[in-house]
């Protein structure tokens, strides 16, 4: 999986969240958008809800013998470590690692 390819499925996962109201606006998605630290657009539910739903799109997307792609919050701690923000660009740049690992 590419990082380009994450980065949209991000952005799908965003209008998700604008379309049903757990986000206020439309957000246009680039590597810097924060997910989590102190300008993120989610709250706590946001952000769960997105994470499940970016789980299920990256999981579609897999081979369909794969395992069920997750991502816990012990995760991001490990690879992210140190930083008071989640940006997407870093969980892009995760998520293509992890899931070349289902390859």
């Amino acid at each position: 999986m590419k990082r380009e390819h994450v980065l949209q499925l991000i952005q799908e996962c965003f209008d998700t969240l604008a379309s049903s109201d757990l986000i206020k606006e439309k957000v246009h998605v680039d590597g810097q958008t924060q997910l989590l630290g102190p300008n993120s657009l989610l709250d706590s539910i946001a952000f769960v809800t997105f994470m499940v739903e970016l789980e299920d799109r990256i999981t579609q997307t897999l081979e369909p013998d794969a395992p069920m792609f997750s991502l816990s919050i012990g995760d991001i701690h490990d690879f992210n470590p140190d930083k008071a923000a989640l940006t997407t660009g870093t969980l892009a740049d995760f998520t293509v690692r992890a899931t070349s690992a289902h390859a």
